[in-house]
């Protein structure tokens, strides 16, 4: 069947959709991609995409296969993806401001903010609702977090999009740079699990210390890092810092 027209009809649902072109008798094949794997394209209902071509296969990934008869037997498998969005950040005066939308929500749970200092160990920092009915929604939800407890210059961030099943995946990781006015002693998450996050406004040393006033860590901080506080048990701390000119404590709870 050469330079015949396909005329295809697609419910309305969110898919990813590449084909290939055979050429010479299927003795070899082009891709020409419509739309990658990490692209997105709505079709309303009563929509349609339009294509001229020779010999073809048509594939989407899903399940529902669909076969169109009189065109080289393709298999058409319709499915509708998980979670669409998009994750940006901005830095402002003295907190960073992380921003997400999602397009389209099926049985959505929850999303992880976290962050890293180095952009290797993460840290999740807080965790938000989905807003969508029953965590499924078509239309655009907007979602925000102001984090105050950065680390001065260069922070990391992602986001965990967490399925009602327990299923997840992470979106790309924002990076920004943000110089706080005025620094300050920081510890974040709070309740923590096994690693807490420091901010530090000058060189100094880090002492957790239990309601007895035992100390039960000490470390040596310049200015930002991770302390893993996976060897003590769960319970209320404090955190102190004696800096060159700065004498400071915190009251945090270890889960």
């Amino acid at each position: 069947m050469k330079n015949s027209s396909i005329f295809i009809q697609l419910p309305a649902l969110l898919f990813a959709l590449c084909f290939s072109m055979q050429q010479g008798m299927c003795q070899s094949v082009d891709q020409y991609i419509i739309a990658s794997a990490g692209a997105t394209t709505m079709l309303s209902g009563g929509n349609s995409l339009t294509f001229t071509t020779g010999e073809a296969i048509i594939t989407t990934a899903g399940s529902n296969p669909i076969m169109s008869q009189g065109f080289n037997q393709p298999s058409l498998n319709i499915v509708p993806l998980p979670v669409q969005m998009t994750f940006s950040g901005k830095a402002e005066e003295n907190a960073n401001l992380l921003l997400w939308e999602t397009y389209h929500e099926e049985n959505n749970n929850y999303f992880a903010l976290e962050r890293s200092i180095d952009g290797i160990k993460f840290v999740t920092i807080t965790r938000v609702a989905t807003k969508a009915p029953g965590g499924n929604s078509a239309g655009k939800i907007s979602y925000s977090y102001t984090d105050e407890a950065y680390a001065n210059g260069i922070n990391y961030y992602r986001l965990k999009q967490v399925d009602i099943n327990g299923k997840f995946v992470y979106s790309p990781v924002v990076k920004l740079n943000n110089s706080r006015a005025s620094l300050a002693f920081s510890v974040s998450p709070n309740p923590a699990i096994n690693i807490i996050q420091i901010l530090v406004p000058e060189p100094g040393t880090i002492s957790v210390i239990d309601i007895n006033g035992k100390v039960l860590l000490k470390e040596d901080m310049q200015s930002a890092g991770n302390l893993d506080i996976s060897s003590i048990s769960s319970g209320a701390y404090f955190i102190n810092f004696r800096g060159i000119t700065t004498n400071a404590s915190l009251r945090f709870v270890k889960k």
